[in-house]
């Protein structure tokens, strides 16, 4: 709506009026203008998708610390029983070297054997003070993970509980591991939301492309009554630049930006495949290397149990002895290791199918397209 008004010699006469002057009312509108998307539809769409990219920004960290969580616990339980398994090493010296060293000093038992049991007992005692400080090495770095809520380290006070083995994985229905995977890793989902926005900017851009088509309609009024109208006119304005190169240099990055997350996408899901198939094989090997350590650990007791029947009976040696129980406690720690190498298999096969958080966030993060309801036998 506009009032013209121009009189004078000195005005154009392509613009003199009246002397009332001239007062037009019209309407001008671009009828396919932002028809599929435009600037403020596109900010709109892509900021509705930043809450899920937050949620699965924010769930990707949380899994890799519940991962560093769970490896950094187990081995804090590995040092703590292996710490007990050299001190049930160092008590049955302690004795032995009481026993002998009585014995020797009735006449019973030469000198020498009493000085043979305290450098046993000697030299199980290093191996003691050793393992005290792989756990408190162990203990500090656990306790980095430890806060209370107003912010203050949690000093923890509790013994490690006895570990049950994980549950078997059925290692045969892989794909079903991997399409697991592929629904749950929040990188994954991270890397989909980039792509949608990037298809964002890709539509906006092909649609600027387009002419600009605008409709133009208006009255026009040479009297002091705008209402009464003299003159009505109809147009059609075509904007279209002549050869578009802003418009379509847009539209070209929009395109790589979306081909190069394709191809990041392609690498990560390849990544994600590839560190199913690793956890899943590294599971099998570690309940694998369990058996095997179970069975090594029951020979070796076997076998100090009958040399130290043989030492009662005065067939033995305290040299041989010491060496059979040297070798079973090598055997338990192999067992503890290999479990401990179990569990923390179990725990990046969990990370590697994105499920590590199921026992402490129900279902995930938002917007996940697989969500199972967490197991009794997970929590």
């Amino acid at each position: 709506m506009d009032y013209r008004r121009g009189l004078g010699a000195s005005v154009d006469p392509s613009v003199a009026t009246s002397r009332v002057g001239e007062t037009r009312v019209g309407v001008s509108f671009a009828p396919l203008s932002g028809s599929r998307t435009d600037k403020s539809r596109a900010a709109l769409d892509k900021a509705q998708l930043e809450p899920q990219r937050a949620d699965a920004v924010q769930a990707r960290k949380r899994n890799r610390l519940l991962l560093k969580v769970s490896r950094a616990y187990w081995d804090w339980v590995k040092a703590r029983r292996t710490l007990a398994v050299s001190r049930d090493l160092l008590g049955l010296a302690e004795r032995r070297q009481a026993l002998i060293t009585q014995e020797a000093r009735a006449g019973e038992a030469p000198a020498v054997d009493s000085i043979d049991a305290a450098r046993i007992t000697a030299s199980r005692q290093a191996e003691v003070d050793e393992a005290v400080r792989a756990v408190q090495e162990k203990r500090i770095k656990l306790a980095t993970f430890l806060w209370d809520e107003d912010g203050s380290a949690t000093a923890f006070r509790f013994a490690p509980p006895a570990p049950e083995m994980p549950p078997p994985l059925d290692t045969t229905r892989q794909s079903a591991a991997v399409e697991r995977a592929l629904a749950r890793r929040p990188t994954l989902r991270v890397m989909d939301v980039k792509r949608q926005q990037t298809q964002i900017d890709q539509r906006l851009a092909q649609e600027q492309l387009r002419p600009k088509l605008k409709l133009e309609a208006q009255a026009v009024s040479y009297t002091k009554r705008p209402t009464n109208v003299s003159d009505v006119k109809v147009g059609l304005k075509i904007e279209q630049p002549l050869f578009f190169r802003g418009r379509r240099s847009e539209a070209e990055r929009a395109d790589i930006a979306r081909r190069n997350l394709d191809l990041k996408q392609d690498i990560a899901e390849r990544q994600v495949r590839a560190d199913v198939e690793s956890a899943l094989a590294a599971v099998t090997q570690a309940r694998q290397r369990v058996e095997s350590a179970r069975r090594n650990e029951q020979l070796a007791e076997k076998l100090q149990r009958a040399e130290q029947e043989r030492f009662e009976q005065g067939q033995g040696t305290l040299f041989v002895l010491n060496k059979r129980e040297q070798t079973l406690a090598k055997a338990r720690k192999q067992v503890i290791a290999a479990e401990t190498s179990a569990f923390k298999a179990y725990a990046t096969y969990q990370w590697a199918t994105g499920t590590i958080a199921d026992a402490y966030v129900d279902g995930g993060f938002s917007g996940e397209r697989d969500r199972p309801r967490p197991s009794s036998a997970s929590q």
